[in-house]
């Protein structure tokens, strides 16, 4: 089976982001592609890649007293390898889905000014990511689907990070997603 979808993403855990007011935010856009292969009825393993871009914008002040417009963009990347439950009956059009597994996360931290990057962190880290899922079939091979979701990155602690508010960096969040699943 081979998986995309699209939605909204909130982070619940508490952020630290260097240039941070995006991922400040919390709510974002979401995606996701995935491919499953079952090896009994309905057991079996995939790979899932999901994205998350949350982005903001603000004005910094200036030693010529006029503000500098800074767009702020937060991304974190998922790819992790899943155990995959796929409850489908016959000739049913409705079939459910349970997914878990760990893998890896990046996370980037952006700011731009006037099109030109300023700063930026690039931070890698260990994910652990569960999913529930609902189809319904529209023909034998193509379903629309549901999902809740929540990913779980954990980032270690960054060097810029000063505070004690932050300790150990990681970002939890719950997704919402609509999509499309074709069945081989």
């Amino acid at each position: 089976m081979a998986y995309a979808s699209g939605g909204i993403s909130n982070i619940y855990s508490h952020v630290y982001a260097p240039f941070g007011s995006a991922a400040a935010t919390k709510i974002g856009g979401e995606w996701t592609a995935g491919y499953d292969c079952l090896f009994k009825d309905f057991i079996g393993l995939g790979v899932l890649y999901n994205g998350y871009l949350s982005t903001d914008d603000m004005s910094l002040p200036t030693g010529s007293g006029k503000p500098t417009d800074v767009d702020m963009s937060f991304f974190v990347h998922t790819l992790a390898p899943q155990f995959v439950m796929d409850f489908a009956r016959g000739s049913s059009r409705w079939a459910f889905t349970i997914r878990a597994g760990a893998g890896v996360s990046i996370m980037v931290d952006k700011a731009k000014s006037n099109g030109k990057l300023i700063a930026r962190e690039r931070r890698l880290g260990f994910a652990v990511t569960t999913m529930v899922g609902a189809e319904y079939r529209i023909t034998r091979n193509i379903s629309v689907t549901a999902s809740l979701a929540n990913y779980m990155s954990y980032m270690g602690r960054s060097e810029r990070n000063n505070s004690n508010d932050y300790p150990n960096e990681g970002i939890a969040r719950v997704s919402l997603d609509l999509g499309v699943k074709y069945r081989f």
